[in-house]
């Protein structure tokens, strides 16, 4: 199904972006793309923006270590607990 993994290291041939999979998406007509997080920072020290580049664009450069983390049963996958509805919400 995708190639490539999340984690692995990657570059894309036409602008030389270079990062690591974040996310993995397949449409309905067969188009693969990922998302890239590049490892570098803007001038504040922030992280720049995921992007995405269509499967043929890029090339694995390292096998990536970094697995996604794994979420207990019925977790959101967020840092937050689940919202929890109040016993005496009004209705």
């Amino acid at each position: 199904m995708f190639k490539l993994q999340l984690g692995d290291h990657v570059k894309d041939r036409i602008t030389g972006f270079s990062g690591i999979i974040v996310s993995q998406c397949m449409w309905y007509n067969g188009c693969v793309r990922y998302g890239v997080q590049s490892k570098k920072l803007d001038k504040d020290g922030d992280t720049l923006t995921e992007t995405h580049f269509d499967e043929m664009q890029l090339v694995k450069q390292k096998t990536g270590h970094i697995h996604p983390p794994t979420t207990k049963k019925g977790s959101t996958g967020g840092p937050r607990k689940a919202p929890q509805k109040r016993s005496d919400a009004r209705r």
